[in-house]
């Protein structure tokens, strides 16, 4: 079926409170490939299958595997770039890229939208902002170019985020991330869109 593998150039970014999110909301499996082991702690609390390879050969092998399954998998990575980050991409059906409002973090997608066209060309990119601020002007600029960048390079917009943590709180306790707040309302938009790339 399908690979759907987190990805982005800096840390702290929302790749695993997206994962977290999709794997609560859709029921899908995850294979842990960031050494954090942030989505491991959750799913055993949430006793949701994660699988957590120890070596670049296990990784390869169980991304193998999962690309094989008939439902989608998700697949959360460290920041930056190694083996298993590669054989993830190599094998993914889609690439989710978050990004923040900064120049900082804008320049990192585009080194990372330039790694992914050579390393993972098969796979539909989609991109989302987060620690987006609705009331602040730069941010409102970043989001509407984020539009016409992804017509551009040819990735989906997935819409923004205002801040994972309140997210990443909800998780962290076991409970449903999409039931309550703005943040919510705007994961299940992302999740949404997510959905029909699949």
């Amino acid at each position: 079926m399908a690979l759907i593998t987190t990805w982005a150039d800096k840390g702290q970014s929302g790749k695993s409170t997206l994962v977290a999110s999709a794997a609560y909301r859709f029921g899908w499996p995850v294979v842990n490939l960031d050494p954090h082991r942030d989505i491991e702690r959750w799913a055993q609390r949430l006793q949701h299958p994660c699988h957590y390879p120890e070596t670049v050969a296990d990784a390869r092998r169980v991304l193998a595997d999962m690309a094989s399954k008939p439902t989608p998998v998700l697949v959360d990575t460290p920041h930056g770039v190694g083996e298993d980050v590669f054989e993830a991409l190599r094998l993914s059906s889609v690439v989710v890229m978050p990004t923040g409002p900064g120049e900082p973090a804008r320049a990192a997608l585009v080194r990372a939208l330039d790694a992914l066209h050579e390393h993972a060309p098969q796979a539909k990119v989609a991109v989302f902002l987060n620690n987006f601020r609705s009331n602040v002007t730069d941010h409102q600029n970043v989001d509407a170019s984020l539009i016409l960048y992804g017509a551009k390079r040819g990735f989906t917009y997935l819409g923004n985020l205002g801040n994972a943590a309140p997210v990443e709180r909800i998780l962290s306790a076991g409970a449903d991330p999409m039931k309550s707040g703005a943040t919510a309302h705007q994961m299940r938009r992302i999740l949404t869109t997510l959905e029909t790339l699949i």
